[in-house]
């Protein structure tokens, strides 16, 4: 199964506007921050809120909405921004997973953010089927990323 992208409709891009303006104060809904990534056609660059998880001592990307813009554009760019307030970090990619890797990075994803992205997967929780995991992981792009010290 191919990548998909669900463009947020105006509530979503809203909301989403609403929590980016949260985390330049310094305050984390449920833990997210705001990426910021090079436009990989604009060349300018591009921010959106996400929600960073640590897993197994690993800290990942997920992408619930598929292959979104910031998707293509990380891929593109290789590195980013992740900001919290005034605390800013750059990191980078370090893996792109397969599909076969992503079912516990997607589980444990759905363990922490259920609570806002689960809508976004359209996967039953807390009890999916493999069917459903596996349907899931191959449309939606995980990034294992690290600091850039």
């Amino acid at each position: 199964m191919a990548a998909e992208y669900k463009k947020p409709n105006l509530p979503v891009r809203v909301m989403n506007a609403s929590i980016g303006v949260v985390i330049r104060l310094g305050l984390s809904p449920q833990g997210g921050q705001l990426l910021t990534v090079r436009g990989r056609k604009s060349g300018k660059d591009m921010s959106t809120p996400v929600n960073p998880m640590t897993f197994e001592g690993v800290e990942y990307l997920v992408a619930p909405r598929g292959d979104t813009h910031w998707t293509r554009n990380l891929r593109a760019a290789g590195e980013a921004q992740l900001r919290l307030g005034r605390k800013k970090r750059r990191i980078r990619v370090v893996h792109e997973l397969a599909d076969a890797e992503k079912p516990p990075v997607l589980l444990a994803y759905l363990e922490r953010w259920a609570s806002v992205t689960k809508g976004h997967f359209g996967i039953p929780w807390p009890n999916p089927g493999e069917a459903d995991i596996t349907r899931v992981c191959a449309r939606t792009p995980m990034f294992r990323i690290e600091d850039l010290g």
